[in-house]
């Protein structure tokens, strides 16, 4: 029973420390649109107006809902590949991972993957009104817990 709170804190972590990066650098990229612009130049040598757009609106939004826990998969899914680029394109290739940027970078990439696969976790809207706040075992939950399968009375297993 620790654990399992203890794992429903660390995704509540997770989540809000990416949307807050997330936040972070969109409200950044809004406020500081010819730097932006010069970088997408950098990783997509045509439509950096649109790429850059894109980027921001995909931060700002995807934040936002990431804050919330409101389609946490979703927007997660959106912004990976923003900073995939910008991970393995702009910051690997020159060696800058050392720097703040390129650490931010990878810290929210990592965070997005997180989030992509465990979802938003039990303190989210998503749990609170849809009941699919991501990968939980339990008794209220769509997924039975993994000793009903090996403590089966009737030797039955899992039935496919």
């Amino acid at each position: 029973m620790f654990f399992k709170l203890l794992r429903s804190y660390f995704y509540f972590f997770v989540r809000l420390t990416t949307a807050s990066s997330l936040l972070f650098q969109g409200y950044y990229f809004l406020t500081h649109l010819r730097e932006l612009n010069k970088l997408t130049l950098d990783i997509v040598p045509f439509g950096d107006f649109v790429f850059s757009q894109y980027i921001i609106f995909a931060h700002l939004f995807g934040g936002l809902c990431l804050l919330l826990g409101l389609m946490s998969r979703v927007n997660a899914l959106f912004n990976l590949p923003i900073l995939f680029l910008a991970v393995f394109f702009k910051f690997l290739p020159n060696m800058e991972l050392s720097g703040v940027d390129g650490f931010f970078a990878l810290v929210t990439f990592t965070g997005l993957i997180a989030v992509s696969i465990f979802g938003a976790g039990r303190f989210s809207i998503e749990k609170k009104y849809l009941g699919s706040g991501g990968y939980t075992q339990g008794e209220d939950n769509r997924i039975p817990p993994l000793e009903k399968y090996i403590n089966d009375k009737n030797n039955e297993g899992l039935k496919i």
